[in-house]
């Protein structure tokens, strides 16, 4: 886009298909960008603002350590990318106010930095640079450099945000994870500060299993689910389809200087607006001094009226402006396609049956899929594209048409199913594995926990017992070993 207008910019495509689209502009120059456009039935407005609150922020020493194993991983999270996602998120979200340091292994661990680092655009630079000359180890050693940010964090006396972004998988099994737990509590009890952990597991490769009190735990799963759980804070991962630059900037935000109970007000004259929907992650606070983007429709013509009122750090602000006809730009189609999208994702999963009919209208007008017609699509190897979007180990692919593979005679049956389903695998004794994944319409993964094993010569047996717990509604069977990969679709029909 020409002009002083907001920039968009898309790393890559599969950014497009894994992640919502966000956007912000590196031009604060502006307190606010205004457009709107009209077509046949509606009028909608976009807006991004910059309140530019004069009210003191809060100071956060934010701490990651990185910790990356390449076993684990595939080639689209290779070192660099994970390097330059978190230097566009530290520089982004992190604040002159803030500090940070960063732990790493070389052969031994490393710090950037000796002490806390202002988080200043030229420092996190620097220290990024650095991190590029000298490279980092490709093996985890998660077991050394957690204790070691820590230490550091208690001997600087400060209260911190510890944020841990690893690839590793070294604590699968049950004992190796409590084991490591226990130490890691008695230290932080003798902390004479507090600490937050938060963790971004970025293994999207293939990674061991434990079954651990009748649960399936992939990689550190189990491990980092007590930690986050123990610490006050957020766990993302590559097996719930988080995407790392996702992930650190929810972490980030979440623990950034938040602005809670705010009301905004934004009218035309003669009219009024409606239907909007924001970018705040948090209905009722946003990021102080970060910028707040609105989109919705509105009845009415320039001037627009903006007056926000909210309390920061317990101090009450308001802040005004008038937007003049001269000071908006002329947006195309696009906007209608925008506001249509923030529609399906903030409504998709509402159980009122008006508005389930309206996203599934607005979903077909639009040609946007959404939860409620991801298989109404009218093509085959169509992608959706949703709030309910993965980022499996595998890509699925929607379709009309039902995936064939002639090579294999797998049975499901029965389908429908009420109590249990039967699958049956061809086995010729070569298979060192069959891998069964079975997920939901929604792409989220289902844990069976009775899954019951019968060999006999020529055929693997698989029976899948339906519990109270399991919703009725279609589930897709993802069959994986040496010489097999396929997947059918069957239909519990619910007791």
């Amino acid at each position: 886009v020409q002009g002083n207008s907001t920039e968009y910019r898309i790393d890559d495509f599969q950014s497009i298909v894994d992640s919502k689209i966000s956007f912000m502009s590196t031009d604060y120059s502006s307190d606010y960008y205004f457009g709107v456009y009209s077509d046949s039935t509606d009028n909608y407005f976009q807006m991004v603002y910059f309140p530019d609150l004069e009210t003191s922020q809060s100071s956060t020493n934010h701490f990651i350590v990185l910790d990356y194993d390449e076993r684990y991983v595939q080639d689209n999270y290779s070192q660099e990318y994970i390097l330059s996602t978190l230097e566009e998120q530290l520089s982004s979200r992190l604040g002159p106010n803030d500090y940070f340091n960063i732990c790493y292994s070389n052969f031994v661990t490393d710090f950037a930095r000796d002490t806390w680092t202002p988080a200043t655009r030229e420092n996190i630079e620097n220290v990024f640079s650095e991190l590029r000359t000298q490279g980092y180890s490709d093996i985890s050693k998660l077991e050394v450099l957690l204790p070691e940010a820590l230490n550091f964090i208690n001997n600087n006396q400060e209260k911190s945000e510890l944020t841990i972004l690893s690839s590793g998988t070294n604590f699968t099994r049950q004992e190796a994870a409590e084991e490591f737990l226990d130490y890691l509590s008695d230290f932080i009890e003798d902390m004479t500060i507090e600490v937050d952990i938060s963790v971004v597991d970025f293994a999207n490769g293939y990674r061991p299993s434990d079954w651990i009190n009748n649960q399936l735990f992939r990689g550190n799963e189990y491990f980092y689910n007590l930690l986050t759980s123990a610490n006050s804070g957020l766990h993302y991962s590559a097996l719930y389809g988080d995407i790392p630059g996702e992930a650190l900037s929810e972490i980030l935000v979440s623990q950034a200087d938040l602005i809670t109970e705010f009301d905004l007000d934004l009218d035309p004259a003669n009219g009024f607006t409606y239907s909007n929907y924001m970018n705040t992650f948090n209905l009722n606070a946003f990021v102080n001094n970060a910028p707040l983007m609105i989109t919705g429709k509105f009845i009415g013509t320039f001037p627009f009226e903006l007056a926000l009122k909210g309390i920061s750090n317990n101090t009450i602000f308001e802040k005004s402006i008038v937007i003049p006809q001269s000071r908006a730009f002329t947006l195309n189609d696009k906007a209608s396609k925008i506001w249509h999208g923030q529609f399906i994702l903030n409504n998709e999963f509402n159980n009122n049956n008006q508005i389930t009919a309206d996203v599934i209208d607005i979903s077909r007008d639009q040609r946007l899929l959404s939860a409620k017609t991801i298989f109404l699509c009218l093509e085959p190897d169509t992608i959706s594209i949703s709030s309910a979007n993965t980022n499996n180990e595998n890509d699925w692919v929607v379709s009309t048409e039902e995936p064939q593979n002639n090579t294999t005679k797998i049975k499901v049956y029965p389908n429908p199913f009420v109590e249990r389903l039967t699958i049956e695998i061809p086995f010729d004794g070569n298979q060192d594995e069959i891998r069964i994944q079975i997920v939901n319409s929604l792409g989220s993964e289902v844990l069976v926990k009775n899954l019951e094993k019968e060999f006999n010569e020529e055929q693997l047996i698989l029976t899948w017992e339906s519990d109270e717990s399991l919703k009725a509604g279609i589930y897709f069977i993802h069959i994986q070993s040496d010489g097999i990969n396929e997947i059918r679709k069957v239909i519990y029909a619910g007791r």
